[in-house]
């Protein structure tokens, strides 16, 4: 991936994307992002989701995203 110059990697998305293009629904994402797989290979391997960067990104990604539906008006 990375000789393809891929800079990330996030597969659930592709379906709310797609589902969303279908049926012409406006999508988004807000993702929280921890570490570099491109640069650092071995942290697949470990990643442990209980870490406090990795509870801090998630907490920031939450207010991101109801912040921005609190923004979005309805018509």
């Amino acid at each position: 991936m990375a000789e393809a110059n891929v800079l990330a990697v996030e597969m659930e998305c592709a379906a709310l994307f797609l589902v969303g293009s279908l049926r012409q629904i406006p999508t988004a994402a807000v993702l929280a992002v921890d570490g570099v797989v491109t640069t650092e290979p071995d942290m697949m391997e470990a990643f442990d989701p209980h870490q406090d960067v990795v509870q801090a990104g998630v907490e920031q990604a939450i207010q991101v995203a109801l912040n921005s539906v609190a923004e979005i008006e309805v018509f």
